[in-house]
């Protein structure tokens, strides 16, 4: 059972028994069959690290159908390359860390600090993970569209020629997880089951102490089979094999460090690192491991499909958002308008409020002891409650009276008249100071709202919408390229099938001059040509 085995090399104590490991460097190796790689027949630039496909070791397991193993293509320069590259560029921005929402950096690169010897102790074994590409979200398993940075084009180009020699030539890299262990590391087993394309490969590379590689069947309870990888190993998992169970229950110190070899790699594009970052990166890898996990995420034809829905998406939200603005632009003038009219109402309200305060004083004397003893409570309150504008909540005041009036009884003596004038006058001035108060308050919100709105409507207009047409279009280029490519490779194939067979029957013409007889031929050894179109 996978659990069981991965249990027992995970044991520290009793120590677990390595006999039944498959090593892949040992040539009676059982269990495994050694296959060929595509090679076309030019020469591959060799600018990313690898060695000649030639000199390249391929098995295939043969308990387990999809599961490729190519034994450390990687020169020594192409690894000391890839290893600095893992640590000091896929540990920064725009890629996704662990330790990013512990805000340990500080706006600073992992990279930067670690290397200090104050932080090195505490920060460099807390690196446990980078995405790039499409970045993968841990809780929900699941890639978005709106999660996502571009590939590097090195580490694209590399899977793309691992790909192609093992004849996966429609492979793209669209996401990759930087994997960092420490010596007491372990991967518990899971199946890689989160992109939409699991027909297509994934690839795994390794990089310093070597790993037990545990890989097993579709269910937990399948036995498993365990293997060594070792710094420039790559394990690719196709077919059947993408989605077995498998994981890393240890990690071991690594019995050569094939990244310290003196290998010339006769060629003039071989990646160049800087020394300086070597030095510090063979301190890391010395107690460490780096995996490089690449995946393909959408189906082929499936980018194009996902970028007409986002163009269609952004088409809509700016047709939506138009609407919301025009709506807001009504309601703004609307209320504009009634502040405008509230305002001039106000100044004749507060005028007639003027003059009959200073009537009713003429009236009956100084009245603003008993206004002041009689004060206990507010008789008149405001209560609020909000109208929605297009999904704005505007707030609206209204004023009413709590209570009786106190002030009943007040003139009766003298300028009663004039007192019930005042009062009316002001309960009139209080309701358009709360109505205008209510007006002036939307007014402030809908301004605000209305810029951001406006600034939205213009992004999607002219920022999005026309990034996502030119990646359209780049896309469409890109597959009437690749049409156009194949067509000409299979017209290629039928004129060089053409001149083959001009070629036979020359030379069954110049036979048969010769006087030998070609008549008496096996009808089972012909056979009909090919068609290709």
């Amino acid at each position: 059972m996978f659990r069981d085995s991965f249990k027992y090399y995970k044991s520290r104590n009793p120590v677990p028994d390595y006999s039944d490991v498959i090593d892949l460097e040992c040539p009676d190796c059982i269990g495994v069959r050694k296959i060929e790689a595509h090679v076309t027949g030019e020469q591959i630039e060799n600018n990313f690290g690898l060695k000649l496909m030639n000199k390249w070791s391929i098995y295939e397991l043969l308990d387990i159908p999809g599961l490729i193993f190519i034994q450390n293509p990687f020169t020594p320069n192409g690894q000391r390359y890839w290893i600095t590259k893992c640590l000091k560029d896929y540990s920064k921005e725009p890629y996704k860390l662990n330790i990013d929402a512990h805000n340990v950096l500080n706006n600073e690169t992992w990279w930067n600090i670690c290397f200090q010897a104050e932080k090195a102790k505490t920060l460099l074994p807390k690196l446990r993970w980078a995405t790039l590409g499409y970045h993968h979200n841990w809780d929900t398993k699941l890639y978005s569209e709106n999660s996502r940075s571009d590939m590097p084009t090195e580490l694209s180009g590399l899977t793309s020629l691992l790909a192609k020699a093992l004849g996966f030539s429609d492979f793209k890299a669209e996401a990759a997880i930087v994997n960092y262990y420490r010596m007491n590391s372990t991967l518990a087993g899971h199946t890689d089951h989160s992109e939409m394309n699991i027909t297509a490969p994934l690839f795994s590379i390794s990089f310093g102490q070597t790993a037990i590689f545990l890989i097993g069947g579709l269910k937990h309870e399948d036995p498993a089979n365990a293997i060594f990888l070792r710094s420039g190993d790559v394990v690719v998992m196709s077919k059947s094999s993408r989605l077995r169970y498998h994981g890393v229950p240890r990690i071991l110190a690594a019995s050569k460090a094939p990244w310290d070899d003196n290998y010339e790699d006769n060629c003039e594009d071989s990646p160049a690192y800087n020394l300086d970052d070597w030095h510090k990166a063979r301190t890391y890898i010395a107690e460490a491991r780096i995996n490089l996990n690449v995946r393909q995420v959408l189906k082929p034809g499936q980018a194009q499909m996902l970028m007409k829905s986002r163009l269609q998406g952004a088409q809509k939200g700016h047709g939506l958002l138009k609407k919301k603005a025009d709506a807001l632009q009504m309601r703004f003038r609307m209320i504009l308008g009634k502040i405008i009219e509230t305002k001039t109402l106000m100044g004749e309200v507060m005028k007639e409020a003027a003059f009959s305060l200073a009537e009713a004083k003429f009236a009956t004397g100084d009245f603003n002891q008993v206004v002041l003893q009689n004060v206990t409570k507010a008789q008149i309150k405001i209560r609020s409650k909000k109208d929605n504008v297009a999904g704005v909540n505007l707030p609206i005041f209204e004023s009413y009276q709590d209570g009786t009036d106190t002030y009943e009884l007040a003139g009766l003596a003298r300028g009663g008249q004039q007192l019930a004038k005042l009062k009316k006058n002001y309960q009139r001035a209080v309701k358009l100071l709360v109505e205008l108060a209510s007006l002036q308050t939307s007014f402030i919100t809908l301004d605000e709202v209305i810029k951001i709105t406006n600034r939205r409507v213009n992004a999607i207009e002219h920022v999005i919408i026309p990034r996502i047409e030119r990646t359209l279009a780049y896309i469409i280029s890109e597959l009437d390229e690749l049409e156009r490519e194949e067509f000409y490779r299979l017209k290629k194939i039928q004129d060089k099938k053409k001149i083959a067979k001009a070629k036979a029957e020359a030379a069954r013409a110049v036979l048969i001059a010769a006087g030998h007889d070609l008549d008496a031929t096996n009808l089972l050894d012909e056979s009909d040509d090919d068609v290709l179109f």
